[in-house]
């Protein structure tokens, strides 16, 4: 039996390609939370993808150098072998990802009502079951277990299982300087990607506050709640960038009412998801019209007195 520690709480989980790798970080060295908030301070909106539009920036391709991560290739697994294969990996310290049709695990939404293919983190084992983390029915990220026989019938064998596990002795600090240039990036609406096209060609997608008028535009095909947790994310930690720069006290406040509007606007989305019968469009759009400005006026404000014009 082996359980490996995990953090049902990480500061950035509206997606799970998000929520796996801090999770995994945070459990294991909780020291590296200042490490990851330097880095999620950059928003984009790509129209092009169906899964992701709205996401922070770098996008999810990139890796994270204080993981020591690897992909076991879906031609070599099997029935009889990936028990066997997920055991040694887990004795071994590293975190399992597979991809399974929710259709067969209980707690889902989607168990046996319709099939559909998600992530799944493996975390530990006994003689009887794997020890799992996913959203689960109630959109809560959190623990469960399911049997072998489980995996066995809903894992998509294809694609693999990626694993990935804290590399030792890994120096976590608070990067003020890719923080600062992030969110420089943010207010200016920079495409922070073409920086990097020497490691990979550049998203073509809107960035910084480019992707308030992204959501205004996507309303006309769909009310998707994540784009409002994913904004909601990036305000607290947009508020945390404030108080390690040692802002003045009146900044914290204006922007907890900026935080405060995101929440509301979360609410909204839901509530027009629903079997709600009024259209909120109107009052959703003046809210996000809100947000951009009141957050422009105090960060450019702050970023003047520390950063300079």
């Amino acid at each position: 039996m082996i359980i490996l520690p995990i953090n049902e709480k990480p500061p950035f989980k509206s997606y799970l390609h998000r929520a796996y790798p801090i999770s995994v970080m945070l459990a294991n060295n909780p020291d590296s939370e200042c490490w990851i908030r330097s880095m999620f301070l950059q928003l984009y909106f790509d129209t092009n993808d169906p899964s992701y539009k709205m996401d922070f920036y770098p996008i999810p391709l990139y890796r994270y150098e204080c993981l020591d991560d690897g992909h076991i290739k879906g031609c070599i697994l099997n029935e009889d072998n990936i028990i066997c294969f997920s055991k040694q990996l887990l004795n071994n310290g590293y975190y399992l990802l597979f991809i399974v049709d929710e259709y067969y695990i209980e707690g889902t939404y989607s168990y046996k009502n319709t099939h559909f293919d998600h992530w799944m983190m493996v975390h530990g084992y006994d003689e009887n079951k794997l020890y799992c983390v996913s959203y689960l029915s109630d959109r809560r990220f959190q623990r469960f277990t399911i049997e072998y026989i489980t995996l066995l019938k809903s894992v998509k064998y294809v694609h693999g299982i990626g694993v990935y596990k804290l590399v030792n002795n890994f120096q976590f600090d608070y990067d003020f300087n890719l923080a600062n240039e992030l969110l420089y990036d943010y207010i200016n609406s920079v495409n922070t990607s073409k920086k990097h096209r020497i490691y990979k060609r550049p998203n073509d997608a809107l960035y910084g506050r480019d992707v308030y008028q992204a959501m205004i535009d996507d309303l006309n095909f769909s009310y998707d709640y994540r784009y409002t947790h994913v904004l909601l994310e990036h305000k607290e930690n947009v508020r945390y960038w404030l108080q390690v720069n040692g802002v003045d006290i009146k900044y914290i406040k204006m922007f907890n009412d900026v935080i405060k509007q995101c929440r509301v606007l979360e609410f909204l989305y839901l509530k027009q998801n629903s079997a709600y019968n009024k259209n909120l469009e109107a009052e959703i759009i003046k809210l996000i019209k809100n947000i951009d400005e009141d957050e422009q006026h105090i960060l450019k404000e702050c970023c003047n007195q520390l950063l300079g014009n």
